[in-house]
């Protein structure tokens, strides 16, 4: 029994050093990437210094197929960026914290998009996909998956201070709209069903926000340091207002709340020093405002 065991053993351990060997980090020139299972490679990091930047096509003869998540984080010199043909997936925050970063150009290939790639790129004002591409559209200067109806990425720099999420979108992205300075009001239609967390967080100049009516949830973090909002009305709908919602929303005076809410998350309100809390009294709602100290008025 114990030689069938050292025998187990010894094979799952060359089974893990050959998976680790397949995912092992290999560098061309400034391009770091891993080899996938099927030969072709995701960029996994980029080390250079350029200002415009073609990502290779290939990589040591192979095809490159993905860009990793947070592959040029903090890539701070990138100032545009051609992803090639052939590529299919840009992963989660692939290019997060490009600060200077103004253009991207995306082809036909690319089939899926994480969560917004492009999140802390304050500089981002264009995002250019091929007007027939299969899976992502750009409307208003602002990114969509076509098959999930998703919201990708509102341009951070994008120069606009109102704007009407267009009717059939369902789904808006975790830090879609992360750090916007310049968006002041925002509409959903009541085809958007889901928010993600930090949706607008960091959105300093938003002043105005109506949300759809069939919304279920307020997502972590999704107003963090809206610093600019002053009233919110949540929809009778949502069941849910996530943890650090409303966090550091300093002006924000009034948030009518559903009197059917059955959960509020840590420090939802926490540094909101103006804010009361619309509820009627004796909901779920009242009681928890009470227990937490806030200021509470009728609807």
């Amino acid at each position: 029994m114990k030689r069938w065991m050292m025998l187990f053993l010894l094979a799952l351990a060359m089974l893990m050093l050959c998976a680790g060997a397949e995912a092992e980090e290999q560098a061309a020139g400034y391009t770091r990437y891993v080899l996938l299972e099927d030969g072709t490679a995701m960029i996994t990091g980029y080390d250079g210094l350029a200002e415009t930047l073609e990502i290779p096509a290939a990589v040591d003869g192979h095809p490159v197929s993905a860009i990793g998540k947070g592959a040029f984080y903090g890539c701070s010199s990138l100032t545009s960026v051609t992803i090639p043909q052939g590529v299919e997936s840009i992963g989660d925050y692939a290019f997060e914290s490009c600060a200077a970063l103004m253009k991207v150009s995306i082809p036909e290939s690319v089939a899926s998009v994480g969560e917004n790639p492009f999140v802390g790129c304050a500089a981002l004002r264009y995002i250019v996909v091929p007007a027939q591409h299969p899976a992502l559209a750009v409307v208003q200067g602002v990114l969509y998956a076509r098959a999930e109806q998703r919201l990708i990425c509102y341009p951070a720099a994008y120069v606009t201070e109102s704007f009407t999420v267009p009717e059939g979108t369902a789904v808006i992205d975790s830090l879609a709209f992360y750090h916007t300075k310049a968006l002041k009001e925002i509409l959903l239609p009541d085809s958007v069903t889901a928010i993600g967390a930090s949706a607008f967080e960091g959105c300093s100049a938003l002043e105005k926000v109506v949300l759809p009516t069939g919304l279920r949830a307020v997502a972590p973090r999704t107003f963090a340091w809206c610093s600019s909002l002053k009233e919110i009305v949540l929809p009778e709908t949502v069941a849910d207002v996530g943890a650090e919602a409303f966090l550091f929303c300093r002006n924000l005076t009034r948030v009518t709340l559903p009197d059917d809410v059955q959960s509020i998350g840590e420090d939802a309100f926490t540094w909101c020093p103006k804010v009361q809390i619309a509820v009627q009294p004796g909901t779920v709602a009242a009681q928890w405002a009470s227990s937490q100290g806030l200021k509470v008025t009728g609807k």
